[in-house]
């Protein structure tokens, strides 16, 4: 399969389905802080703001597919695989006309929510924080769900709660466009019948959950984006981590109908593989465009019930094998090397691991979190958790898990005002009776405030979402170092 014609790849114009500069306005969620509002247009503004956050910085340290502490500095990191979709979805973008600076922000802060170990960091950590007790993976089964986990969501919770750039309030104060797309860049649900959990219903009526599309051109064209990457890209992982041949790869690609002059042996099989790359996302971008000029002929953006011009459907979709099906083979053949791959195999259980024994150890002795962790905690039984002009409050969540906000106990109230080495000293004075999850008096208030409340759970999950697969081995080691023995 050879490249489109040059007219057909880069002619076209859907400008009349871009989200504009105007469309920003009010579309924040509180009114900017004077110290820290932007000097250029809103999307370079929330672009600013999620380079200059942590949880942007912490990606050089995560892993996207392998786990770069294991092999060498060449294989990329989670920050690389986001720039390589920041990369594609300009190009696509300036093909069609569409706001480059939307689609810039949307795929710089579309993974800030991944956990350590990639997806399997994440699925180990929708395990502890959902009902799924048949998982072998709960360290407790009264552990009550927290809402799940998925990264996208997590992207989502962690602009919003997570950073700041205020002192008054919390959150990148980002605006709709901006957060609707990092969301839609993946599947919202977890599954069949399952919920947006982790963001309340305002919120999610905010960014159109009902909805499986993103309703903006530019959300749209970086799930496309973050699509290509994945395929394309993990050849060349592989080939430079040693896993596969570069020859046999070629010759499985080429049985594809993808079209690649290989320069022979005279480069070395990594570089070979990146020009195969190359190649394969230049005509993955070229198809995926020719296919959304088609698709728009009959799109249109409507306004909703608030006056927000949505996009109707799908123009570049989400599954890239309608426009070709070398995408479908070339996705089916990644699996089936992921699958295979004991190298692989070997880390992802390894951080699976590193992932259930600290989240089971700091639920079993809270005294190892670290203060940060309290605060958020405190934040969250605050009764204005999670509130901005439209959003909603702590009982909502917990109703929606099928729970009741109940009064914090004296012990945890001390947490909330901010007396942490008070709780610290009373969580130490119960501690011995709390191993057995029995006792009296603060002991027993502590289990019901902490060890049965999703948002205690939910604080865990979220400061190990926040590690780096640097700081996570790091913690690991001094958890059980301490204790006399290192599982590894």
């Amino acid at each position: 399969m050879g490249l489109a014609p040059e007219s057909e790849a880069f002619s076209g114009n859907l400008s009349h389905l871009s989200v504009g500069e105007d469309e920003a306005a009010n579309t924040r969620q509180r009114p900017d802080d004077p110290h820290s509002a932007g000097n250029g247009n809103s999307f370079a503004t929330d672009r600013a703001r999620i380079m200059q956050s942590r949880a942007f910085r912490r990606l050089i340290h995560k892993t996207h597919m392998y786990l770069a502490e294991d092999l060498d500095d060449h294989i990329p990191t989670r920050l690389g695989h986001t720039l390589d979709v920041v990369r594609i979805a300009r190009e696509i973008a300036r093909r069609v006309s569409a706001n480059e600076d939307l689609v810039e922000a949307i795929a710089l802060g579309h993974d800030l929510g991944h956990p350590p170990f990639g997806h399997w960091g994440e699925l180990r950590l929708h395990y502890h924080a959902s009902q799924n007790q048949q998982c072998g993976y709960m360290p407790d089964p009264s552990i009550e769900p927290a809402g799940g986990f998925k990264h996208n969501q997590q992207s989502v919770y962690t602009v919003d709660c997570i950073e700041s750039d205020s002192p008054s309030a919390c959150g990148l104060n980002l605006t709709l466009w901006t957060r609707e797309g990092m969301l839609k860049h993946s599947s919202i649900n977890y599954g069949v019948g399952a919920s947006v959990a982790i963001l309340p219903e305002t919120v999610q009526k905010e960014l159109r959950c009902d909805r499986p599309y993103s309703v903006s051109l530019e959300g749209q064209i970086v799930a496309a984006a973050d699509e290509i990457t994945e395929a394309t890209h993990a050849i060349q992982d592989f080939v430079q981590a040693g896993a596969v041949d570069y020859e046999d790869v070629l010759d499985t690609v080429k049985g594809f109908g993808a079209e690649h002059r290989d320069p022979g042996r005279l480069l070395l099989p990594h570089t070979r593989a990146a020009l195969l790359a190359r190649d394969l996302e230049s005509t993955l971008m070229t198809l995926c465009t020719a296919h959304a000029l088609k698709e728009a002929a009959g799109a249109r953006r409507v306004p909703d019930g608030t006056g927000v011009k949505c996009l109707q459907q799908e123009v570049f979709p989400r599954d890239l094998s309608v426009c070709s099906s070398m995408f479908g083979k070339l996705k089916e053949y990644v699996a089936e090397m992921m699958a295979h791959c004991p190298t692989l195999a070997r880390m992802d259980a390894r951080g699976a691991h590193i992932i259930h024994e600290l989240f089971t150890s700091y639920y079993r002795n809270p005294l190892l979190l670290p203060d940060n962790v309290w605060r958020g905690y405190c934040l969250m039984l605050s009764p204005n958790w999670y509130q901005w002009p439209r959003s909603a409050q702590r009982p909502e969540f917990l109703s929606r898990l099928g729970l009741q906000a109940t009064t914090p106990s004296p012990d945890v109230a001390a947490i909330i005002r901010g007396e942490l080495r008070k709780a610290r000293r009373q969580l130490e004075k119960c501690q011995g009776k709390c191993a057995d999850r029995e006792g009296a008096g603060p002991s027993r208030d502590i289990q019901a405030q902490l060890w049965y409340d999703p948002l205690f759970v939910r604080a865990i999950i979220d400061h190990i979402a926040c590690m780096t697969d640097v700081f996570a081995l790091r913690e690991y080691r001094k958890v059980f170092a301490q204790h006399g023995f290192l599982r590894e």
